[in-house]
């Protein structure tokens, strides 16, 4: 086990968890240094400027707030995933295998072996890029998904907003109506 000093714990790496005694132990699931995750300060910020609103809207608009960010969130990581198929260099790690013709030194030195191990790297290359092509192909379909998802919920959000509005300005018009008469 590891004590921090001065001299360890500026030079502390963030994937190893580290004591300084028995009791302190250093929380390994936060690595932003003590620092608001992200997630944290996005429903923070929600809830903030929920707060507002009438409480009867407070709750439907915290949820829907941070089911819209989640999903925008994995739209964002689908979009740097989709720009990496992009790149006519990149090949996904799942479809990289290394494959080689091999046979003894005499055969391997032959013409037509060479033609065979010519074709294999062309067979392979053309698989590859055919994979390649069908994840990304995969890859625009959890987009469109996801982008179905987050029209749905907006749709399905802005109803339940509109009918409270309507149920407080008809209890509004009401009150209005009672104290007028």
């Amino acid at each position: 086990m590891t004590t921090i000093n001065s001299a360890t714990a500026t030079n502390r790496s963030p994937k190893r968890v580290r004591f300084n005694d028995q009791n302190d132990v250093v929380n390994a699931s936060d690595s932003t240094g003590g620092r608001t995750k992200p997630i944290d300060a996005v429903k923070n910020h929600i809830s903030i400027n929920a707060r507002s609103h009438p409480n009867s809207m407070q709750q439907l608009l915290i949820e829907p707030a941070l089911q819209f960010t989640l999903i925008q969130s994995k739209i964002k990581q689908k979009n740097e995933v989709k720009s990496k198929f992009n790149e006519a260099d990149f090949i996904p790690r799942s479809a990289r295998f290394d494959f080689k013709l091999t046979s003894n030194e005499s055969v391997m030195e032959t013409t037509e072996f060479k033609k065979l191990s010519e074709s294999c790297a062309s067979a392979l290359q053309t698989c590859q890029q055919k994979m390649k092509e069908a994840m990304k192909k995969v890859i625009e379909l959890e987009l469109a998904a996801l982008e179905k998802e987050r029209a749905q919920l907006f749709c399905k959000t802005l109803k339940q907003i509109s009918e409270i509005v309507m149920v407080m300005s008809k209890a509004d018009t009401s009150a209005h109506l009672q104290s007028t008469h």
